[in-house]
């Protein structure tokens, strides 16, 4: 990225504070001097652009979002090229989001209640316009000290007939959150976004992931085998109301969801004269929007057509939250280059095997040559070599982390380019110093790339413990140190060996199992070696 030498960029946003920057573009906290208001502004550097393929996911993103004008959605603001640069304004909307409300269990049912409001309100105006969010997750709803609710994060939206994107393969989302149908690669419809919305709103009154397991496979397979049922039995509130609208948007078969975000609504007891002013509103917008906003899609258009971009996911909880990239940690490694995909796929499901199998004796395309090889005859045979597949990996983790793949130094997040990689199955490490090391197993499409988005937070267990009088807290060998402890243990899921040592009281010894994103409270009295686990 070059150098901004001024703190008025474009000569028209006044720079406040730098929020992230890497070698293609830049996001800031600005004021833009024309409309007096503070704004989040992301700035892409066309020098560094080289993927043509960019302009018609860049124009459909830009048109998609700028339909989306609605109290309950981020909005975009503005749209330009200046000199070398393309940028784009958001509004700027000092808030949180669900993700820290739920790990503070920050709200009441009535509080909750209105939030599920505001998103199906949001909803219902996006569908209206045709719109499919397909990434309904907590990192992408933002709630301020007010209680006002936005949706943000259109980059993986579509508009309904868009070929291109709803084909049947193409996979994208947050595994924890997507419907059976969108693991399955069908097309989706208004109610695929219910769906997700029925598991954030879940999380959000339990404080339990509803689908999250202990890897991606299973993840995947509990939300292909889950029973209705029992999301109702254990949403454990008052509000029969909101029980009934996330149960019923929480349906396997689409079929059996409501129609809408209006009907779900209905179901959380909203009067028909407020239905009818939600529903025309979104209808009188839509409507009303081609005359304003067609010279802004011509402008957009045109700058695309002589701009080419570099591809950009917008996201301000990971770009505003992320703290700035970390040193990489290994100086005599070096990052290896990454290369832009195609349309983003999700995270690999299941069919491991049969991917693995597909990898087998390939060879790189790029130095692909054909080969002379002389037979018992001495006649040269032409042989036609076998090609190698390659995809990509898109990761987007908070807070933030250094990624190995296959054991090689690869950069820290936050990573915006795709990472090219061979087809097949790869071994992933995450390494921040705060949490352990987490080590998992993706596969990677041919041809196309995955999207892997989540919160490291939501990867591992976490444990209390409390010992009277005192005790040494050992857990599988490693010492964490005396009681009381000053901070929670964090740990991965599984089977752990406690060891709780008092050197006038004796030693204590038993084996816990953590759930991942469980909190779990270790009590032990050494006077009548009572131990309580909950």
């Amino acid at each position: 990225m070059t150098a901004v030498s001024s703190k008025i960029l474009f000569e028209k946003f006044e720079i406040i504070d730098c929020l992230k920057k890497d070698d293609f573009s830049s996001v800031y906290l600005a004021n833009h001097i024309y409309l007096n208001k503070k704004i989040v502004l992301k700035i892409l550097d066309k020098n560094q652009i080289t993927d043509e393929s960019i302009i018609e996911r860049f124009k459909r993103e830009a048109k998609l979002l700028a339909q989306l004008d609605h109290p309950n959605i981020i909005k975009v603001l503005d749209f330009g090229f200046h000199e070398n640069h393309l940028y784009i304004s958001f509004e700027y909307f000092e808030s949180n989001n669900l993700r820290h409300h739920i790990n503070k269990r920050s709200y009441n049912e009535q509080q909750i209640k209105k939030l599920l409001k505001q998103i199906l309100t949001a909803l219902e105006f996006a569908h209206n316009n045709k719109i499919i969010h397909r990434d309904i997750k907590p990192e992408n709803i933002f709630v301020n000290d007010d209680h006002v609710l936005k949706i943000g994060d259109f980059g993986l939206a579509f508009a309904k007939g868009d070929k291109f994107v709803t084909q049947k393969a193409s996979v994208v989302g947050t595994p924890a959150y997507m419907s059976p149908e969108q693991i399955q690669g069908e097309e989706l419809d208004e109610t695929s976004d219910l769906f997700s919305t029925g598991a954030v709103f879940y999380e959000l009154i339990t404080g339990r992931s509803l689908f999250m397991a202990g890897d991606l496979n299973l993840t995947l397979n509990k939300i292909l085998n889950f029973d209705a049922y029992d999301v109702k039995n254990n949403l454990s509130c008052e509000d029969k109301e909101l029980i009934d609208a996330v149960y019923k948007i929480l349906q396997y078969d689409r079929s059996e969801r409501p129609p809408g975000a209006l009907k779900t609504l209905e179901l959380l007891g909203v009067g028909k004269e407020e239905l009818a002013n939600i529903q025309l509103s979104a209808t009188r917008v839509r409507k009303s929007k081609g005359v304003k906003y067609s010279y802004l899609f011509l402008a957009v258009f045109l700058a695309a057509a002589i701009i080419v971009i570099y591809e950009y996911g917008f996201n301000r909880a990971e770009d505003i939250a992320i703290p700035e990239t970390s040193v990489n940690d290994s100086s005599n490694e070096q990052p290896l280059n990454t290369e832009l995909s195609g349309d983003m796929a999700n995270e690999s499901l299941p069919g491991t095997n049969e991917a693995i199998k597909q990898v087998e004796d390939l060879v790189d395309p790029v130095t692909l040559k054909n080969k002379e090889q002389t037979n018992s005859q001495g006649e040269n045979n032409t042989v036609t070599p076998e090609i190698i597949s390659y995809g990509a990996l898109s990761l987007k983790i908070t807070p933030w982390a250094n990624v190995y793949i296959d054991s090689k130094f690869i950069d820290s997040t936050p990573i915006d380019s795709n990472i090219r990689l061979t087809a097949g199955l790869h071994e992933i490490i995450l390494k921040n110093p705060g949490y352990p090391d987490y080590v998992s197993q993706v596969v990677i499409p041919a041809n196309d790339a995955l999207n892997l988005s989540f919160s490291l937070d939501t990867l591992f267990s976490y444990l209390t413990v409390n010992v009277f009088p005192w005790g040494n807290v050992s857990i599988n060998n490693v010492e964490i140190g005396d009681t009381p402890l000053e901070n929670i243990i964090t740990l991965n899921s599984g089977k752990h060996e406690l060891k709780i040592r008092n050197p006038e009281l004796g030693v204590f010894q038993k084996e816990i199992e953590l759930k991942k994103g469980d909190t779990a409270n270790v009590s032990f009295n050494f006077s009548g070696q009572k131990f309580v686990l909950k």
